[in-house]
């Protein structure tokens, strides 16, 4: 039996999709939104590729089109059924030829609802029951229909249909409303439509009969002198000839504009400003118990609140809750129109009862609770509320980060620095401390350029004032658990080196812990630095450190910077007892066990043991769908790319490389281009078809800045056994299978990227190091032993002067056909 999804698609507002527990799906980035979003356009139908791709990146479309949609969607069913058990088929987003389905019921997603209820009213001869289905239908209604994908050719047409759509229900909700007697219900209608749409004269037409019904005759006359207006300014027209009969007719008081009457509402309607709605102004798509449109009110004040909102209920503005003393607003517009009718202290008045009101629940752990404190108490941040918005963010962040959600974590520590009060005191201090944090969220994010922009903030508030715990903390952040050293290749910071040996000095002899921290980071900064080796032994030390404290957290920080300051073809031995023991702590965080197995996985290839890399490899995998951050399970794509080559599966391979780049590309980690080059081209020169890359290989000479070509990098992944042979882009090997060619002099590296210069930049970040001493080598690619000619290593690198002198096997072992060995 087909399963049916329960998941509800929202696209009449910002795109977004709820679980029944009405928790909001995390759907990616804006390309891998959009896909989802071309597909809600056309529930239940086949999109073709070409017209997503077409949709995603019109003209310019990329090379790696395929691997890259392939990958979106791949993250989307992940997203969308996360508890889907491997290779079962998914039940939400389909593959049919020519392209992919989107198998939702017309009641999950709200344009369909919307559509639907629209076409049921105008069927409906009781006019009673018509309002009702047209109230329903505008209620889907939390914004602009796809907000975030205003500006994008696929949607323009549907989100213009679905706007007509939208207008022209709301004029029959007002003439309904003017029919059955509501004058003040139809001007509220009218008002909200000619907000968005001033030059529809049928709701200024509505607005001029609701006025005048309401003995408003001079407002109504108004009216109609802004309509024209607004016609004569904007359009160049005069207003047409029934807006003018209608004035006519109010001027000369015309019985035939008589019609039911109802008495007078404004004070109810004012009544309406100051009522406390649990989330006015916020994503009117956020439910589950804290819709934006909810009135609450605290027991005490229910009895006096419901007087006082009894006019608005009876007008149309308000809905009660069935079985709940909770009110909400009948119509987002309505609620808008309120919302924005108030000035900017009654909004952030408002929104600090809101929040008090919501202290009352004691829900400490909830972070749908605690989000819309933050919230609440970040708009009322100047009402003396600061501290409140700073500790429920702080708290938000906390969660979010346990839960592996680091852009939500980020997102709120950028929430409590914006509502931190700078004159308050020790705000430097609790600045420093809320940027280290948002620096550690971003970093675990993979944004690398803005956990250096908060880290430099973090040190120029530290350093002045002599806050030692401040500046060792912004100075260590780059010092936790990484895959491997976050400057790119040739960086050295030697600012960053002079704080952490200026911090080590100042520490006394029994300050163990922050010791080990210091040295295992200064370890790491010194990696591309002439003392290396004296990093080497800052390591050991740390690690040594670590083990006398017994501090398990501590010991994995350091044994993870051991291991990236040994990441050098000598140490091989080294590395792999970091690894083993890294391994052997109990209770390891997902993200370091996966760290640890990557790392573990090339010592095994290295020595042939296959199997050992398999078993990390799987275990990897299983670890790395629970990660929310794009840059460790990146590096399992790739290392399952790795895998599926050496296989021989070349066209996986190359499948899991897409979709490894499509995760990562989202990050500004440096080298992602290359990585993906790298592998391409491994699979390509296997399969004789290497001649393919030729433009790209082109394209990746030229630097983003300034537009001039590089030279080729001296340790470039790809690059380099192109010397010579792009003048004839044709040449390929003997065989298509790869089966009489040799290897190239140089090529990929493994972990991808870990062994070039910075891309996009004509010269490095900073002086590289001296000639002579020892550089980092990229090691070989999951299945190439140790001492082969892998395209990543220069002949006689392991130490200057000391050629390789293991015998180079075959390789791949297991492929069907390779290069002789």
């Amino acid at each position: 039996m087909a399963r049916v999804t329960r998941l509800e698609f929202r696209i009449l507002g910002p795109l977004s999709v709820w679980t029944p527990q009405r928790r909001a799906v995390e759907l990616g980035a804006r390309k891998q939104r959009a896909v989802l979003a071309m597909l809600l356009l056309e529930p239940g139908r086949v999109v073709s590729v070409d017209r997503i791709v077409d949709g995603l990146w019109g003209a310019d479309v990329p090379a790696s089109a395929t691997g890259t949609l392939q990958a979106y969607i791949s993250q989307l069913r992940r997203a969308l059924e996360p508890d889907r058990a491997p290779r079962t088929p998914p039940a939400v987003l389909l593959t049919q030829e020519p392209g992919y389905l989107l198998a939702a019921a017309g009641d999950r997603i709200d344009a369909v609802r919307f559509t639907t209820g629209v076409e049921a009213a105008r069927a409906q001869r009781d006019p009673e029951r018509a309002e009702q289905l047209l109230t329903q239908a505008l209620a889907n209604w939390s914004g602009e229909a796809l907000a975030d994908f205003a500006d994008e050719t696929f949607a323009a047409a549907a989100v213009a249909r679905l706007n007509e759509l939208r207008d022209g229900a709301l004029e029959d909700l007002a003439e309904i409303q003017l029919g059955a007697g509501r004058p003040a219900a139809a001007v509220a209608s009218a008002r909200a439509l000619l907000e968005r749409r001033p030059f529809r004269e049928r709701s200024w037409a509505q607005l001029m009969l609701g006025l005048y019904r309401e003995g408003r005759q001079a407002e109504a006359l108004a009216a109609f002198r802004q309509a024209r207006t607004v016609l004569d300014e904007e359009l160049g027209l005069p207003p047409g000839p029934e807006l003018t009969a209608l004035e006519t007719a109010i001027l000369q008081h015309d019985p035939k504009l008589a019609g039911p009457r109802s008495p007078l509402v404004a004070q109810a309607a004012r009544t309406a400003q100051p009522a406390r709605s649990e989330d006015a102004g916020t994503d009117p798509g956020r439910k589950a118990g804290n819709d934006p449109g909810r009135l609450v009110g605290r027991q005490a004040e229910q009895r006096r609140i419901a007087d006082r909102i009894e006019p608005v209920i009876g007008i149309g503005m308000l809905l009660e809750v069935p079985d709940s003393w909770d009110y909400r607003f009948s119509h987002a517009l309505v609620r808008d129109t309120v919302y924005g009718s108030l000035t900017r202290l009654q909004r952030a008045r408002l929104h600090k009862r809101v929040g008090e009101a919501l202290e009352a629940f004691d829900r400490p752990d909830d972070p749908e609770h605690l989000g819309r404190l933050v919230h609440h108490f970040t708009m009322a941040a100047r009402l003396g509320v600061a501290d409140r918005a700073v500790r429920y963010a702080r708290r938000a962040a906390e969660l979010a980060m346990a839960q592996l959600a680091y852009d939500e974590a980020a997102r709120y520590l950028e929430s409590a620095l914006g509502a931190l009060d700078p004159t308050g005191p020790g705000a430097a201090g609790e600045r420093g401390r809320l940027l280290v944090q948002l620096g550690l969220a971003r970093r675990a994010a993979g944004d690398l350029d803005g956990t250096r922009a908060v880290l430099d903030e973090a040190l120029t508030l530290a350093r002045p004032f002599g806050d030692d715990e401040l500046a060792m903390d912004a100075a260590t952040l780059f010092g936790g658990a990484t895959l491997w050293t976050w400057r790119p290749y040739l960086t050295v910071d030697e600012r960053m080196i002079a704080i952490l040996r200026e911090q080590l000095d100042r520490l006394g002899p029994d300050d163990v812990y922050r010791r080990a921290v210091l040295l295992g980071t200064l370890a790491v900064e010194l990696y591309h630095h002439p003392d290396r080796e004296q990093g080497e032994a800052h390591a050991a030390e740390a690690v040594r450190l670590a083990r006398g404290l017994g501090d398990p957290e501590l010991l994995a920080r350091t044994l993870n910077n051991a291991w990236n300051v040994a990441w050098v073809p000598q140490r091989l031995a080294e590395r792999r007892a970091t690894t083993d023991e890294l391994l052997a702590i109990p209770g390891l965080p997902r993200t370091v066990e996966v760290m640890a197995r990557l790392h573990r996985m090339i010592t095994e290839v290295s020595v042939g043991d296959v199997a050992g890399f398999d078993a990390d490899l799987a275990r990897a995998v299983r670890l790395a769908e629970e990660i929310r951050s794009p840059v460790l399970p990146a590096q399992v794509r790739y290392a399952q790319a790795g895998r599926a080559m050496l296989a021989g599966d070349w066209e996986a391979g190359e499948r899991l490389v897409g979709e490894a780049f499509a995760l990562q590309e989202h990050t500004s980690l440096w080298g992602t281009q290359w990585i993906r080059l790298a592998m391409l081209y491994t699979s390509r020169r296997f399969q004789g078809r290497a001649g393919e890359l030729r433009d790209e290989l082109i394209r990746s000479r030229t630097c983003s800045s300034c537009g001039r070509q590089r030279s080729w990098p001296r340790a470039s992944p790809v690059t380099r056994s192109w010397r010579g042979r792009l003048s004839s882009a044709g040449e390929r090997p003997a065989s298509s299978s790869g089966a009489g060619t040799s290897w190239p002099s140089s090529g990929p590296s493994w972990p991808p990227g870990s062994a070039h210069p910075t891309p996009g930049s004509c010269t490095p970040r900073s002086s590289p190091t001296p000639t002579g001493s020892r550089h980092s080598a990229p090691a070989a690619p999951p299945g190439a032993p140790s001492g082969s000619r892998w395209p990543g290593w220069p002949r006689g690198w392991a130490s200057p002067g000391r050629p390789w002198s293991t015998p180079r096997p075959r390789w791949p072992p297991t492929a069907a056909s390779g290069p002789p060995t």
